[in-house]
């Protein structure tokens, strides 16, 4: 069962908005990328704020913001980004950068026809940059018809459980009910719970080990 994993009661509030925050999404693909990556290598999730910033510094040129981004996807072959059109709807788009190809994974289906063809612009000059190929060729671009939100609260949740089909290479096929969404939300907010309290313990030990080191080096 996907949701085993233990639910705290304060994760009860990820329930009560009716709509997710970017922060939120973000913190999740940060969740699958560390829990598949080593599974399912081909594969980067990448959180909306980081492909804003990925899509702002190409444009003014900015060389470390490319280069830092350019290690985390230098052997990957499909990218699933997060977009976000502000206060109003979440998607996804899945690049197979080998192919040049971007599938768009909207829940509501074909609602956003213009922002997609903006998509397919960014990306295609973003990682024609990136890769230093032909600048002017853009990505092809194919819709695919998923699983539809009955609603219009859930856009976070479906977009999310859709990247996590995608990022083990399955395709997205799920109950779409508002009650088996309103548990995706709680999946969710055990899931970047868990994250949170994985990375205080790497920062922990962190210092610890530079605690011991420092106190081996000074004797």
């Amino acid at each position: 069962n996907t949701y085993k994993r233990f639910i705290a009661e304060k994760d009860k509030s990820y329930i009560s908005p009716q709509w997710l925050t970017n922060f939120i999404v973000d913190d999740f693909f940060q969740y699958l990328n560390i829990t598949y990556s080593s599974r399912f290598t081909k594969s980067v999730a990448i959180g909306f704020s980081l492909y804003q910033t990925a899509i702002r510094d190409t444009k003014l040129s900015r060389v470390r913001i490319q280069v830092g981004i350019y290690k985390i996807i230098v052997d990957t072959r499909y990218l699933i980004i997060s977009i976000m059109i502000p206060n109003i709807h979440f998607y996804l788009l899945r690049v197979t950068i080998p192919d040049k190809v971007i599938q768009v994974y909207d829940s509501l289906y074909t609602r956003h026809k213009d922002a997609y063809k903006q998509d397919v612009k960014d990306v295609s000059f973003w990682l024609n940059t990136l890769y230093n190929t032909c600048p002017n060729e853009l990505y092809e671009l194919s819709i695919i018809h998923g699983p539809e939100q009955p609603n219009f609260d859930d856009c976070g949740p479906f977009s999310a459980r859709t990247a996590e089909y995608l990022y083990q290479n399955e395709v997205p096929r799920y109950s779409v009910s508002e009650k088996e969404t309103s548990q995706y939300r709680l999946y969710m907010a055990a899931c970047i719970r868990g994250l949170e309290e994985y990375l205080r313990y790497l920062i922990t030990l962190i210092i610890l080990l530079e605690f011991f080191f420092s106190r081996s080096y000074s004797s």
